[in-house]
C-alpha cells in the first residue's frame, strides 16, 4: 500500500471488529486503542461476505455480525490518495481511493 508521492504511511494497520463495537476513527492515543484489535496488513485474510452492505442487511435481519474490517492509516502529512494492492483467488488487484482531504 502506498499513498500520495508513493510513500508508505508511518502507521498502516487493519482494524478487526464487529458491527456492535464498530471502529476507532481519527487520531487516537494508545489508551484509546485498548479493547480494539489492530493487525499488520499482511497478517489479515478478510472473510467473505463482510462488506458493509452485507453486514447491514444481516443486522436488519437480526442476525449476528461477522468480523468487519477497517484500514487505519496515520502519517505526518495529509493522506489524499491511497493505493491498495491485494490478491483475490490468486489474482492481483489494485485500487486507488481518494480520501477527499
Amino acid at each position: 500500500m502506498k499513498k500520495y508521492g508513493n510513500k508508505t504511511p508511518e502507521y498502516a494497520k487493519i482494524q478487526v471488529s464487529n458491527d456492535q463495537k464498530g471502529f476507532l476513527l481519527g487520531d487516537f492515543t494508545s489508551e484509546e486503542t485498548k479493547g480494539y484489535t489492530f493487525k499488520n496488513l499482511q497478517s489479515v485474510k478478510l472473510q467473505p461476505h463482510t462488506g458493509p452492505d452485507e453486514q447491514l442487511e444481516r443486522s436488519h435481519k437480526g442476525k449476528e455480525s461477522d468480523q468487519i474490517y477497517a484500514l487505519s492509516l496515520v502519517d505526518n502529512i495529509s493522506i489524499q490518495k491511497v493505493t491498495i494492492s491485494y490478491r483475490h483467488l490468486g489474482i492481483s488487484h489494485q485500487e486507488t481511493i481518494s480520501t477527499g482531504l
